[in-house]
């Protein structure tokens, strides 16, 4: 009876707990309408997945979705390009959900000039890109790995380590400079080598006028703009370690002759010239020396990046430092950054907040030898480094063979001491004050000083007669730059019934911009104590009779000023106006002419906020962009506008004039002449476009057509020599130059499975000419190479584009004489010269047939990112590369003064009729051989795999027990591949001068670069 009992007992247990459970599992079906909470539209497609299972749906076309879960159950609804939100149920049967767009999307914070706008408020064309796209790359210079990332922005990198990158905007507009403005957390500031790529939060680059007005005068070649990182207030105290460590190799490293070859083509030349040398014999030379291996070596890159990022209730802040140790492909050519950053934000009550931040960068550099690879490429390989443990070959005389002088590159290496040292301080603070509830008051001030030491040495050596120093020479150059800023901005906001958005701002600038240097070279300093540069000074040494010390100093500086005002205006999220105004003032420019005016407007229009867009359900976002807009350029030389003057020889005036013993009177000689009437050079921008998100905003693109017009561009014309003046000695408003073009940008984004990719893709066409050229009697300008004697080789005349290649056209090679008979030729002309093309027909050929044989500046530029991301792996993969523009292959040209050839003329020359009809024989006969032509010319279109990045991140299950927030490592690759038909090291040919883009005389090799990485979050 009593087991009975028991048994019962146990039976009603069950059944209370069964009931128990009832209400905890009981299921409901919940459904409801997804929508998007900008702007109301339904979501199709929408994930609702039960959490903590893999049980879900999805809404159908009209947004709607039904699912049955447990009344307590959570749901989480996720979309692409939408914050995903979690909502528990709570036995609610209907749930209407909205969900806010992404801030990587339209809703993305934007940094403009002197403010931040929301993407989808843009009325202006800017590429903007997020700091983690960049990070974790081993580059030097951030902007380097924002190449091919920005539709319209032309990047070429020079492969020297500690180099900045050359930079276009939508083409080259002036023919002095068009380098961009950067501006750093509001603060102009001269380069940005100073900042790595995990310091960086965004880059927005204004590209059109409507935006880059606001700048005024300096903002003529476009200007990028940087946001550093930043601490958060009420943010957990979090730690961040990045490093890397890596190997560098050259990217392309050319072929040259062996020895064998070398002298085959030598007697080759002896045959043709019909010369009484003798012919050599390759047995009595038995050395073959591959130069480049000599200079060149792999290398090892590392870098450590650590920063410590918090806040507390009224204050945030952000420490942190970076050791950056980049060795060149050189040898001993290295390169070294230390840099010490920290920003403090603090708020004193609801009104007023301030803001600090500092960075100090130290960088050392050890500089290769200046025209070391040039040398590498022009020395035959008959010789060794050295003949002996001690002595350096000497290259004129190799087993009693003479060949036309050239430097031994081992020696120049080993003999080269140079050390340069630069610290660069940052310093930004502002105070911020907000009142009367629209109102803010901004006071930025900004000082960034820099100094330079270099110092160069060279001693008592000999290793030819063309290569040696009979002097110890020591030469030192101290300079300090600075540049101090101070802005003011008062900014009032309104929103008028909900309908009305108004933003008014106005506010003054100051600049000034101060260099100064001083520098020194001793000669004949003997008894030296060691070479080092921590002993090395200018009085080192015993003194001697034949110690001459030299020393030379200079400086400038520059003041700016301006005023400056915005106003915008949004009408229901649908209707949008921009208009800017900017006036500057520059002591570069005379007092008549130093006010410069620049205003832009800018007009928008939110397309798919219009009712009859509801009906196309697959367009989520429409905005039509238009703008126009002045833009000033005061990157020129300072004082242009006066006349410069020099010391001349002593001459005798008065009575005694003839006889040679009057009193003797100095000299001035004017070396520019004055032009009072110089002005700004005026860019005048139309802008239009769209952007565009569709299909559930998986698809996003952005176009624009630019017409952009350079007008009184600054260029000195070419002065006669009996004119007395320097051979640039007339400066002033003599051009203008237009710049049109179009620009894509095209993303995907999907999610398959546990698969989530995207792929965007970027190009941009432009077409860059000189409309007109207004100097008196000029209609062309020239520029080259005077110290090799080549010029011309560019010439910018009108209806060309800037710094077009200039020279013969090359049509074929003469094969025999009969053909040399029936062609226009040079005199002097044999089989194997090259034939050029008798342009203006009259049976001659002389400069008078020389033409336009190139264009150095890319019209068409590119680029393609892919991401995938499969559960704890993400790879990418990102390409880029330029098409359309050509080479100037100077190093090619050059080997026929040192008589030295690369593998593919080898392989190509012409030896025989029939041979070759577009390489020419080793000897041209007919000419100068440095007289430029289309011989030389050739593509520099390429196509790059620019970085491979594959990466885990540890699971939180891992990273808990290590008490981390974040373990990611991975595995990078920094050009691995690189495809061109371009004869060189590499296609890119970097130059500061847009007159000799793509000049290549000894263009330093880039890097392929494979690093392993960590990034440690805790």
């Amino acid at each position: 009876m009593q087991s009975k009992f028991i048994v019962m007992k146990k039976i009603l247990f069950f059944i209370l707990l069964l009931g128990l459970s009832i209400p905890m599992t009981a299921q409901v079906t919940v459904q409801g309408t997804v929508k998007s909470a900008q702007d109301g539209s339904t979501l199709p497609g929408v994930s609702i997945l039960l959490k903590g299972t893999t049980r879900g749906t999805v809404t159908n076309m009209n947004g709607h979705y039904s699912i049955s879960v447990p009344g307590n159950a959570t749901l989480i609804f996720s979309f692409v390009g939408f914050e995903t939100k979690d909502i528990v149920v709570k036995n609610e049967k209907t749930i209407n959900v909205s969900l806010n767009t992404k801030a990587t999307g339209l809703n993305q914070v934007v940094v403009v000039g002197y403010g931040t706008e929301k993407r989808k408020d843009l009325t202006s064309s800017i590429a903007t890109i997020s700091g983690a796209k960049i990070a974790n790359q081993a580059v030097g210079n951030a902007l380097t790995a924002v190449q091919g990332r920005l539709a319209g922005v032309q990047i070429t990198n020079d492969g020297a380590p500690g180099s900045a990158p050359t930079i276009r905007i939508r083409g080259t507009g002036s023919i002095y400079s068009s380098t961009p403005l950067y501006v750093v957390d509001g603060v102009i500031v001269n380069d940005i080598s100073y900042l790595g790529p995990n310091d960086i939060a965004s880059i927005s680059v204004l590209r059109d006028a409507s935006a880059a007005a606001i700048y005024g005068v300096q903002a003529a070649n476009g200007v990028i703009l940087i946001t550093t990182k930043k601490g958060t207030r009420n943010g957990k105290v979090k730690v961040f370690f990045n490093s890397y460590v890596g190997i560098k190799k050259p990217s392309h490293i050319m072929q040259m002759n062996t020895t064998a070859q070398w002298i085959q083509m030598y007697n080759e030349r002896i045959k043709y010239s019909n010369s009484a040398d003798s012919l050599l014999n390759p047995a009595n030379f038995p050395t073959s020396t591959n130069w480049f291996n000599q200079v060149l070596t792999s290398s090892v890159t590392h870098n450590v990046d650590v920063s410590v990022m918090g806040g507390g209730k009224n204050s945030s802040f952000n420490i942190g430092v970076d050791d950056l140790k980049d060795n060149g492909l050189i040898k001993g050519n290295n390169y070294e950054r230390l840099d010490l950053r920290a920003n403090y934000g603090i708020h004193i009550g609801r009104h007023v907040s301030i803001g600090l931040t500092t960075v100090l960068s130290s960088s050392k550099t050890n500089p290769a030898p200046g025209n070391l690879l040039l040398t590498a490429f022009r020395s035959n390989p008959m010789f060794a480094p050295k003949s002996n443990d001690t002595t350096y070959t000497d290259p004129t005389d190799i087993n009693g063979f003479y060949p036309l002088p050239q430097s031994n590159p081992a020696a120049m290496l080993y003999y080269n001491h140079q050390w340069n040292n630069t610290i660069n301080a940052y310093t930004n603070g502002y105070i911020k004050i907000n009142f009367l509830k629209n109102f803010e008051l901004k006071s930025t001030m900004g000082f960034n000083p820099t100094i330079n030491n270099y110092i160069g040495f060279t001693p008592i050596y000999q290793v030819s007669t063309s290569q040696q120093s009979s002097y110890n020479t020591l030469t030192k150059t101290n300079s300090y730059n600075t540049n101090l800023s101070w802005d003011n901005t008062l900014t009032y906001t309104k929103t008028i019934k909900d309908e009305h958005h108004i933003s008014v701002m106005m506010g003054t600038t100051y600049r000034e911009f101060t260099s100064n240097y001083l520098s020194g070279t001793a000669t004949g300093i003997v008894d030296l104590p060691e070479i080092n540069p921590s002993y090395l000074f200018l009085t080192i040494g015993k003194a001697s009779s034949k110690t001459t010390i030299v020393a030379s100093d200079g400086g400038s500086k520059v003041v700016e000023m301006g005023y400056m005002g915005r106003f915008h205006y949004d009408y229901k999220n649908r209707y949008l106006v921009n208009f800017t105004m900017r006036a500057d003032a520059s002591s570069k420019f005379p007092a008549n002419n130093r006010w410069g005016y620049f205003p832009s407007v800018g007009f928008g229009w939110i397309i798919s906020q219009e009712k009859f867009m509801k009906r196309i359900p697959a367009i989520n976002f429409l905005k039509l962009r238009a703008g126009w807009g002045l833009l000033g350029n005061a990157n020129i030389p300072s004082n242009l506008y006066q006349p410069t003057i020099s010391n001349g020889t002593p001459v005798i005036f008065g009575p005694d004039q003839n006889t040679g013993y009057g009193p003797v009177s100095p000299s001035e000689n004017v070396k520019n002449s004055f032009n009072p009437n110089l002005k700004w050079e005026v860019v005048e921008e139309t802008d239009a476009g769209f952007d565009l998100n569709a299909l559930n905003n998986r698809l996003t693109a952005s176009f624009d057509w630019y017409y952009k017009l350079t007008n009184n561009a600054i260029f000195a014309t070419t002065a006669l020599a009996s004119s007395g003046l320097n051979s640039s000695g007339v400066w002033g408003n003599f051009a203008n130059i237009l710049n049109k073009g179009l620009e894509l940008t095209v993303g995907w984004q999907q999610k398959v499975g546990a698969f989530n990719f995207n792929i965007n893709v970027n190009g941009s066409y432009n077409q860059n000419v000189v409309k007109s050229i207004s100097a008196a009697g000029a209609s062309y300008y020239d520029a080259g190479d005077g110290s090799n004697n080549i010029t011309p080789i560019t010439r910018t005349t009108v209806g060309q584009p800037i710094g077009e290649f200039f020279g013969y056209k090359v049509i074929g090679v003469f094969q025999n004489q009969a053909q040399i008979d029936a062609t226009p030729h040079l005199q002097g002309t044999v089989p194997g010269d090259l034939i050029f093309a008798d342009i203006n027909h009259d049976g001659v050929i002389d400069a008078t047939d020389r033409t336009s044989i190139g264009n150095p500046n890319p019209p068409y530029l590119y680029g393609v990112n892919l991401g995938v991301n499969y559960k704890n792996f993400d790879l990418n993969i990102f390409c880029q590369g330029v098409a359309g523009n050509k080479i100037f292959n100077e190093n090619r040209l050059l080997e026929y003064v040192t008589e030295n050839f690369d593998q593919t003329f080898y392989n190509n020359r012409w030896h025989g009729q029939g041979t070759s009809n577009t390489y020419p024989s080793v000897l041209i006969n007919a000419g100068d051989p440095r007289t430029p032509s289309s011989y030389y010319i050739e593509s520099g279109s390429y196509f790059r795999v620019k970085n491979i990045q594959l990466a885990y991140n540890f699971s939180k299950n891992i990273i808990s027990r290590l008490h981390l927030e974040k373990l990611r490592i991975y595995v990078n690759a920094e050009n691995p591949f690189t495809f061109f038909k371009y004869n060189g090291f590499s296609p890119e040919v970097a130059s500061n001068s847009p007159l000799l883009s793509g000049v290549d005389n000894g263009v330093y090799p880039l890097s392929s670069i494979y690093t392993f990485g960590v990034s440690v979050t805790y």
